[in-house]
């Protein structure tokens, strides 16, 4: 989100292809956080 809004705050530009990338390494993070949830907790009843 930040780095969404700096072009806004500094007027400088984010090449798409790094919004892209920062973007799918936050899905895989997010993903992978949900694997370790998944591991540590027990299966909700």
């Amino acid at each position: 989100r930040r780095l969404v809004g700096l072009p806004a705050a500094c007027g400088r530009t984010v090449r798409p292809l790094v919004l892209s990338y920062v973007n799918r390494v936050s899905d895989l993070l997010w993903l992978l956080a949900r694997e370790a949830e998944q591991t540590v907790l027990p299966p909700a009843k």
